[in-house]
């Protein structure tokens, strides 16, 4: 428990396939942290290069709130645009989840003696009766 505090990452899985997918998907984040914000600063200047260039300084507020809500509906849909990531690496199960270790497996009910049933003869008294 203490190791898995100070970790950064910690894995619930055998799986190191999801690792892959995790990489894959924080650089899809970075990705599109980076676009939002670069659309979000140009948006922000957008207001001024209108003043500038058309001299309406009475539609500056309008500019500059169009701009604001076009800056954050562009943030909202990239943000939302992650939710979609599909894992390419372990989409599909592990194969190594399907073996079983035959030495740990328990005995099935039928094997094993109880009341009502008689232990399975042993070679050597089987040998005995001959």
């Amino acid at each position: 428990a203490m190791a898995a505090e100070a970790a950064g990452v910690v894995l619930m899985t055998n799986d190191l396939r999801k690792l892959a997918d995790a990489v894959v998907g924080a650089r899809r984040c970075t990705r599109v942290m980076m676009v939002s914000v670069a659309v979000a600063l140009v948006l922000k200047l957008a207001p001024f290069a209108f003043m500038a260039a058309a001299g309406a300084d009475r539609y500056l507020i309008v500019v500059a709130v169009a701009s604001d809500v076009l800056g954050i509906a562009w943030v909202l849909l990239a943000a939302m645009s992650l939710l979609h990531i599909k894992p390419r690496y372990a989409a599909s199960p592990c194969g190594a989840n399907d073996t079983v270790n035959t030495e740990l497996t328990p005995a099935k009910e039928d094997d094993a003696p109880g009341p009502g049933k008689a232990a399975p003869p042993s070679p050597a008294a089987a040998a005995v009766r001959v």
